[in-house]
């Protein structure tokens, strides 16, 4: 915990999301042309423990990194985004929930960083994430961004 920063659990996305929202397209081609490779299957890690159990098994969520991959999103993010990752202070990961997870409510380990959530691939009504007891949809393109160490929730509908 850091003290003094503004604890809210909703941001307004910075601007650098921005130039991501308008490449939206760039980075669903490079996604589903990667997810399609026998690569992606090792690439394609389950969650830690904690995480599989939060998500309720260990084949309901999965992450990828991005910086590894997928080179043309990697170069999209900002420096600042890509140096902390790779410092191993955040995380650029493709994430995808099974149809039906629901991750139970937790909280992250800090304040000091903001987790921001890029739709890239959105069903209609596919569900939602709550943080701070607000919960607000994802959308394809949308960037969503909040302070993890508030408790939030995501639910990912069939």
């Amino acid at each position: 915990y850091v003290p003094g920063l503004a604890a809210r659990p909703w941001w307004r996305p910075p601007e650098w999301c921005r130039n991501l929202e308008k490449h939206v397209h760039v980075i669903r081609e490079e996604f589903e042309a990667f997810v399609a490779t026998e690569r992606a299957r090792a690439a394609f890690r389950p969650v830690s423990r904690r995480d599989q159990d939060l998500a309720g098994g260990p084949d309901k969520w999965r992450q990828c990194s991005v910086l590894e991959h997928c080179p043309r999103t990697a170069a999209l993010l900002p420096d600042c985004v890509a140096d902390a990752a790779r410092r191993g202070l955040g995380q650029a990961i493709f994430s995808v929930l099974a149809p039906g997870t629901r991750l139970r409510p937790h909280c992250g380990p800090t304040n000091s960083r903001l987790t921001l959530h890029l739709g890239i691939i959105v069903p209609p009504a596919c569900g939602a994430l709550t943080a701070g007891g607000e919960a607000r949809a994802w959308r394809d393109g949308e960037a969503l961004v909040f302070d993890d160490s508030f408790e939030h929730e995501a639910v990912v509908n069939d």
